[in-house]
């Protein structure tokens, strides 16, 4: 993997560390994303990517608390609200995911707001209604996170649904 090869060549590299563990994330090698984000702060406390690849890999093994722990101050990244919405209803804390939505949809309505991360939002929610149209707006608007929709961890539990495929189907993605 050229992931791995980056990192032998640059230990010290946040971006790089970062995006090896990323990688393992979607391949669901947990364990392996959270060590290198725990490498990642080990030498640099506030590295951003340490902080996100740490909040992700938390939500990937089911730590939902300590995710929701570690994506504070990372709220001003623009798809971590996906990911709190989803652990917010993970957590039973309902309310605060559906303050968190009202709050995206409000900025969607007065210009524009990743309809991506809405629907991620939505899907947490386990409304799926809301989620497929959500995604249809994503798929319309031409979101830019839809890049990794086939393995978004924050919509694994749509891939029993029809409409996934047809989902798939749009974006070609479909197998």
């Amino acid at each position: 993997m050229e992931a791995k090869r980056a990192v032998e060549l640059d230990p010290l590299s946040a971006l790089i560390c970062s995006a090896l563990s990323w990688f393992f994330t979607l391949a669901g090698r947990f364990e392996d994303a959270l060590k290198i984000a725990q490498d990642i702060l080990e030498f640099d406390p506030n590295n951003f990517y340490g902080k996100y690849s740490l909040a992700i890999a938390y939500a990937r093994m089911g730590l939902h608390e300590e995710a929701i722990f570690a994506f504070k101050g990372l709220e001003y990244f623009y798809y971590t609200p996906g990911y709190l919405g989803s652990l917010y209803s993970k957590t039973g804390r309902k309310d605060e995911a559906q303050k968190l939505l009202t709050e995206l949809l409000h900025r969607w309505e007065k210009g524009y707001f990743p309809p991506y991360v809405i629907a991620a939002v939505y899907s947490g929610l386990a409304d799926k209604e809301k989620t497929f149209e959500w995604l249809d707006r994503a798929y319309e608007n031409r979101d830019v996170n839809q890049y990794y929709f086939k393995v978004d961890p924050l919509f694994a539990e749509l891939h029993s649904d029809p409409r996934w495929k047809e989902q798939m189907k749009k974006r070609g993605l479909a197998d």
